[in-house]
């Protein structure tokens, strides 16, 4: 990915400076291949979140369940010794943070795709940027040309 966009760089820089813009064609391909990466990155972007999400649901229940048995059972065991025992309730900090610390791992892939979608957001876009102002630059000299004469 890298090595592609430093192509483009240089591309770009050789379009800006050739009168005759011969290599505008291959400039493009190389910007659809760029575009192509970020598209695939976004997918992978969306994919992750939504497994992350769906996973997240499926354990805070999960664990939800898991640490009112434990309670029950501890309850259980000291009300055995200790007639005035006291329940305590499982809150939703408590599942949070387990359930955080059992997905860690899918949310660093999430956070990867979101961070690559991220730095090849303002790239593609300020390429396309680039490139249309080269356009639109030779557009306005070839209407100059057209009116001096």
């Amino acid at each position: 990915m890298k090595n592609l966009i430093a192509k483009i760089d240089k591309m770009v820089y050789d379009v800006k400076n050739d009168s005759n813009r011969t290599n505008m064609v291959e400039l493009w391909v190389l910007l659809l291949e760029l575009s192509k990466i970020y598209w695939e990155a976004k997918q992978e972007y969306i994919r992750a979140k939504n497994e992350y999400d769906r996973e997240t649901v499926m354990k805070m229940e999960s664990w939800k369940t898991y640490l009112e048995q434990q309670e029950d059972a501890r309850y259980k065991n000291e009300l055995a010794t200790n007639p005035k025992a006291k329940r305590n309730k499982i809150t939703n900090v408590e599942v949070t943070n387990s359930v955080e610390l059992e997905l860690i791992g899918l949310k660093d892939k999430v956070a990867e795709a979101q961070m690559t979608q991220a730095y090849l957001e303002p790239i593609t876009r300020w390429f396309y940027e680039i490139v249309n102002l080269i356009k639109f630059t030779d557009r306005e000299n070839t209407k100059q040309s057209f009116n001096t004469n």
